[in-house]
């Protein structure tokens, strides 16, 4: 069965299987009228109109209805259902098994993340501990230690994670999260300061108009790059048919992130164990180079965690579909995986959205539109043991997670479809 490996990280969602990364996707939507943009589209998108832009749906992974709707999105469980959509449709048939490596342990965040490749029609066979799986890897041995440290960064926030080995496995103890500063404020800081060069030695402001803003962003990500390899490079940008042009070093980066790389650097220097790196620190210039490791540290190369766990054998789990493990203790090398406690189901629905208005879900039938008495023939949602199916009924077309419903749907928290050309979603809440 061929299988690949998606890794929840919103500086850069990667699919990879046995041939390498297939994809890497930003975690960036952007509404364009009624379409929503994901991924790199919205990533080019987003400095032309930042009110249109959204890139927390992942850190802040909820069913919670947005301050406004985003086209036909309402909440952030819905953006990220968009954007994991544009990663798997195109690939959807080539794969009969997908595991999920995560950096999240809160139960409802993966319970959510669950539901929405379930709506996808994933194949999920697994969910794993990113750290785990990284520490796992051959790769991550080259200082030997019973117990690692293992340092990653995502869009808003640096993470470390403690992953000890024994037995044969590599198990995940403990998770400290940084949510002050992330890649996005990286790229803001690093945006001010090559703008403040090119306004110095050219007088020309970057950021004095969207589009060369939107370029400046544009060319971040390759600039990072080049620094990696080399300790200088000409930045250049072009507006009106102009260039202009700057020199930038690696210094310069490092200095300006200095303050926002402090809760890592500091974290790495108190470490009694050797420290593991994912590849996206490897990027952020002056890094490495103020990290004392005093145990050692190893930069993994991208697609260590995804070579880990397709290495696995999962033949005997989750056969049903039903119960999706999740591996917090990984064995060191190609094995079986045992079997953990499965992540729970998805939390029941107790509301009904259409992205307005916000209605408690009571009784039987509840009929649609909500607010009258059902009707022959017309679409109602029914509940019975806290489980709820939706009719369509025949008066109006209805679709359900962006397919056609004829009959009856099962329906989950987070679900969203539409009766009559208007969208409702299902939604867990605490209180009215």
């Amino acid at each position: 069965m061929k299988r690949c490996v998606i890794e929840i990280n919103d500086s850069g969602i990667e699919l990879a299987d046995q041939d390498g990364i297939r994809r890497t996707t930003p975690g960036y939507a952007f509404c364009d009228g009624r379409a929503i943009l994901v991924g790199e589209q919205a990533a080019v998108r987003r400095r032309l109109n930042p009110r249109a832009g959204y890139d927390r749906f992942w850190s802040h992974l909820d069913q919670k209805p947005l301050p406004r709707a985003v086209g036909p999105a309402h909440s952030h469980a819905d953006l990220a259902w968009y954007h994991l959509r544009d990663l798997w449709t195109p690939v959807r048939s080539e794969y009969e098994q997908v595991v999920l490596a995560v950096g999240d342990d809160d139960p409802e965040r993966l319970a959510l993340l669950l539901a929405i490749a379930r709506t996808l029609e994933m194949p999920i066979r697994a969910m794993a501990a990113s750290a785990a799986a990284a520490a796992a890897h051959p790769a991550a041995r080259a200082v030997p230690a019973d117990e690692y440290l293992v340092l990653d960064i995502h869009l808003h926030e640096m993470t470390a994670e403690h992953v000890r080995l024994a037995a044969g496995h590599a198990e995940l103890r403990a998770r400290r999260r940084f949510t002050q500063y992330g890649m996005a404020q990286l790229n803001e800081r690093w945006a001010q300061m090559i703008a403040e060069l090119f306004l110095r030695h050219t007088r020309f402001d970057p950021l004095h108009s969207a589009a060369s803003e939107q370029q400046l962003f544009d060319k971040l990500p390759k600039w990072l790059e080049q620094l990696a390899e080399q300790p200088r490079l000409r930045a250049t940008l072009t507006t009106s048919g102009h260039e202009f042009a700057v020199d930038v070093d690696r210094e310069m980066f490092a200095q300006a992130a200095m303050p926002l790389y402090r809760p890592l650097l500091e974290t790495g220097a108190e470490a009694g164990t050797p420290i593991l790196l994912r590849h996206r620190l490897g990027l952020l210039p002056g890094f490495r180079d103020q990290l004392a490791a005093p145990a050692g540290s190893t930069l993994l190369a991208a697609g260590t965690v995804a070579a880990s766990l397709l290495s696995y054998s999962t033949d005997d789990e989750n056969e049903s579909g039903e119960e999706v493990p999740y591996h917090t203790r990984l064995p060191l090398a190609g094995g079986r995986l045992e079997a953990p406690p499965a992540v729970d189901s998805p939390p029941a629905a107790t509301h009904l959205s259409d992205g307005v208005n916000l209605w408690r879900l009571t009784g039987e039938r509840f009929p649609l539109p909500p607010g009258r008495l059902p009707a022959p023939g017309e679409a109602e949602l029914r509940q019975a043991g806290g489980r709820f199916r939706l009719v369509a009924g025949d008066a109006t077309p209805v679709s359900l997670n962006g397919r056609q419903l004829r009959g009856e749907g099962d329906l989950r928290a987070g679900d969203t479809f539409e009766v009559g050309g208007q969208s409702y979603m299902l939604l867990c809440l605490s209180d009215d």
